[in-house]
């Protein structure tokens, strides 16, 4: 503390014996805010959709998917669509690409960035293009609209995200397979 006050006394005299003034003290850094968060379109966590109780889809945390395709229930999985929270889905096949927007639609587009409407997700249903039935989501479940047919179970955290979440999976499934 003394060490201090001598170290101020000398700085002020040398400023008055030599005409300056002072140093000024350092100015305060300017606190910054932090970016607004985006919110995610699409919520990446890990779930499994299974079929009378065996797997056929999975979402990893990274976004990666893998289905099993036209293998039976719990058969050898392929890669799928890889989900990106911002709500773009990259397709495996033909460089193509989706994307969910906002209000829910699904726009896929061509390689060379022509977009074409797919389907549209509202609450907890999901048409597909012009079709009017679809698959919905019913708590833990995913049934064609049909009602006889179940697509699958969620497994994992089920709430308001995660069905949303495996509503896109299906739609970036059939996007994927589509001609």
């Amino acid at each position: 503390m003394a060490a201090r006050m001598i170290s101020a006394i000398a700085v002020g005299l040398l400023a008055a014996c030599t005409g300056g003034s002072p140093p000024a003290p350092a100015a305060a850094p300017i606190a910054t805010a932090p970016a607004p968060a985006v919110a995610a379109l699409i919520d990446i966590r890990p779930i499994t959709i299974n079929f009378r109780g065996q797997p056929i889809a999975r979402l990893f945390a990274d976004g990666r998917t893998e289905a099993v395709g036209n293998n039976p229930p719990g058969g050898a999985m392929s890669p799928g669509p890889t989900l990106h929270a911002d709500g773009t889905i990259q397709l495996t096949k033909g460089g193509r690409t989706a994307r969910v927007t906002t209000d829910g639609e699904i726009v896929v587009a061509s390689p060379g960035g022509k977009e074409a409407p797919f389907g549209r997700i509202v609450g907890d249903h999901l048409t597909l293009g012009e079709a009017p039935a679809g698959v919905h989501a019913d708590g833990d479940m995913l049934v064609f609209d049909n009602g006889r047919d179940d697509v699958g179970q969620i497994v994992g955290p089920v709430d308001a995200g995660m069905r949303r979440t495996a509503l896109v999976m299906t739609a970036a499934f059939f996007a994927d397979s589509a001609p």
